[in-house]
Order: C-alpha cells, then structure tokens, then sequence
C-alpha cells in the first residue's frame, strides 16, 4: 500500500501530465493510462485514508478510556485519603480520650501535638465593613487588634487545635 506521500506525489505527476497535454486525453492510450491511474490512486488513497482514519478513532478511543481510568484511579485515590483523614482523626480522638500523648508501637512513634502557627481567628457576630475587604473579613487587621489586647466585640482568637503526628 502506497503512503499518503507517494500518492500525492503520484496525483502531482498526474496533475503535470494533464498539464503537459493541455488537459487534451483525447488518445484512447491516454485515456486508458490516466484511467489506470486515477483507478489506482484513488483505490490507494482510500484505503490510506480509511487507515489514517480508523488509526485516529483507535487514538482517541484510548484517550477516552484512559480518562475514564484516570478518573477512577482519582475517584480511589480521593476514597483513600478520605479514609486515612478519618482513621487518623479517630485515633486522635481515642488518644484524647485517653489522656495518651504518645505512643510508641513496633512501627510507628505516635503522638499528639499542638497545631502550629497562629492562633485561628473565630467570628462571634457581624464584622463591621471597616474591617473588611473585598469579599471577607481583613483578618490580618482584626487579629492585630486582637494580639494587641482591643476589645473586639464580634472576633476572639480561637484555641489551638491538636493534631496527630505519625511516624
């Protein structure tokens, strides 16, 4: 089977025959020549197309089914962290209740830890518009009024929370 590059070159020939006979296949030889021709050219070009295009479907079918495992490798993953989330925010509790701090198993060191950073920021009622921005509140400004002893009717720094630590 001949490539899409030899069958345009082979309808570039074509095209300079009939060119070159003025467009004039008048001839019975020529007649049967070009008929020969066009007969081969277009049978070859319609399989290499058909190829072509059969070859695109089969492409993009595969990237359809490979979105589709990607989603449901996503869809698996997502199911496990939230699984992880949800065990590690039980054993939290557990140790919480059992006023454990740590604990040391063959594997693993675990233990409960203070959150980090600053303090979370809790609204207790509507922030006046001069603290905010636009489309919330400026927390950085209410939590320097707050760090600085103001008295702040509708904000109060909240209480660190514990996390669980796993190593």
């Amino acid at each position: 089977m001949s490539t899409l590059y030899e069958i345009s070159e082979d309808l570039r020939a074509l095209h300079e025959l009939l060119e070159e006979t003025g467009g004039d296949i008048s001839d019975p030889a020529d007649q049967d020549v070009i008929d020969k021709y066009l007969a081969e050219g277009e049978k070859a070009l319609d399989q290499k197309v058909e190829a072509y295009c059969r070859l695109i479907r089969e492409f993009e079918a595969q990237g359809d089914a490979r979105k589709l495992e990607a989603d449901r490798i996503r869809r698996r993953s997502q199911s496990a962290d939230r699984a992880a989330k949800n065990l590690k925010e039980r054993l939290l509790f557990f140790m919480q209740e059992q006023k454990m701090t740590r604990l040391e198993t063959p594997n693993f060191d675990i233990s409960v830890q203070k959150s980090g950073g600053v303090l979370p920021i809790e609204f207790v009622g509507e922030v006046p518009p001069m603290y905010c921005k636009p489309g919330e509140p400026n927390r950085t400004a209410i939590r320097n009024l707050l760090e600085s002893g103001d008295d702040v009717s509708f904000a109060r720094l909240g209480e660190r929370t514990n996390s669980l630590r796993i190593r």
